[in-house]
This record gives structure tokens, sequence and C-alpha cells, in this order.
């Protein structure tokens, strides 16, 4: 019994030595996103993104005609076993400024063969993922075609549309 104790309470010093540095460092499964905010990511919100993604960027809060806010998250997944991920954008409805989360909408980008996300871009409740797209003869791992994948949000419906914008022409100087 004296051996079980003294087990005991090693291991509660480690797990109270590890909370105190979690603590103190504001460590969190969230990466460096692309965009610098005042706020972090609420803890509701990062409850349901998959523990292993990789956040990349995410919205300001904007708040919809019912008093919640929403809030957008690009984020990519791993695929386990292989070199790849798979890239959402996903919507959050968010009640009482952030303690409660539901996911609202998620659109798939894809992953290899589908799109490579350059830069995300907000613009009061339109969201434009600059992104490029397989053509032709690309080879897999990189794809030319220029795509903007414009996402318009608001308290009703999402909706989503491509524009491809226009591509320069080769100079002869660039080969």
């Amino acid at each position: 019994m004296r051996n079980f104790s003294r087990k005991f309470t090693v291991l509660l010093f480690v797990f109270a030595i590890g909370f105190l540095f979690v603590y103190k460092t504001g460590a969190s499964s969230t990466k460096d996103c692309e965009r610098n905010h005042k706020y972090s990511l609420p803890l509701t919100v990062e409850a349901l993104i998959p523990r292993h993604a990789d956040i990349v960027w995410y919205s300001d809060a904007n708040y919809s005609s019912e008093g919640d806010e929403i809030l957008a998250v690009f984020y990519r997944t791993p695929v386990i076993g292989g070199n790849d991920s798979l890239q959402y954008l996903e919507f959050f409805r968010l009640r009482a400024h952030g303690s409660f989360a539901t996911p609202r909408d998620r659109i798939y980008l894809g992953g290899r063969g589908l799109y490579a996300v350059d830069k995300v871009v907000e613009n009061n409740k339109v969201i434009t993922v600059h992104a490029r797209e397989h053509q032709g003869n690309d080879c897999i791992a990189n794809p030319t075609r220029r795509v903007d994948i414009i996402v318009q949000y608001g308290p009703g419906a999402i909706t989503v549309s491509k524009k491809y914008p226009q591509q320069k022409p080769e100079s002869v100087g660039d080969k």
C-alpha cells in the first residue's frame, strides 16, 4: 500500500507541473496563424476542430442579426499514413461571447489533387480563398491555374462561387 501511495504522489506531482507549464506558457493545440489577432480562438471552437488539425487562418467574429457571432476558421488535417492534408473552411456560431459554439457549415477545399490554397482574405462578410487548381498536364504537387473561391455568409445561407482571374501571359523572357 505504501508503494502505491508513493507512486500516486509522484504521478500527481508530475501532473501538477505539467498543468502549471501549460497554464504559464499558454500552450494550446492551435498553431501560429497567418493573421495576428488581438484575441485567441475561443476554446469552445478549438474543441470542435480535430485535435491534429493545423489552424491556418481565422476571421474576426462578426455579429449576425440574431445577436450571435459567426466565426470562420480555415484548417488542414493530415491524412494518416500519407503526406497529404485535407483542407476545410468551417463556420461556427458563437453564443454568449464565445462561451458556447456550434458548427454551422463546413466547406471542403480539398487536398492533394484539388486546390493549393495560397491566401485567405476577409472583407466584411465575404471570404476570398486565393488558390490554384490543376489544369492539363500539371503535376499533382504544382497546380498552376489560379482561382478565387468566394464565400459570402451572413444569417442566411452561405454561398460559394468561383472566379478565374486573368492569367498573365508568358513572355519570352520568362522561360
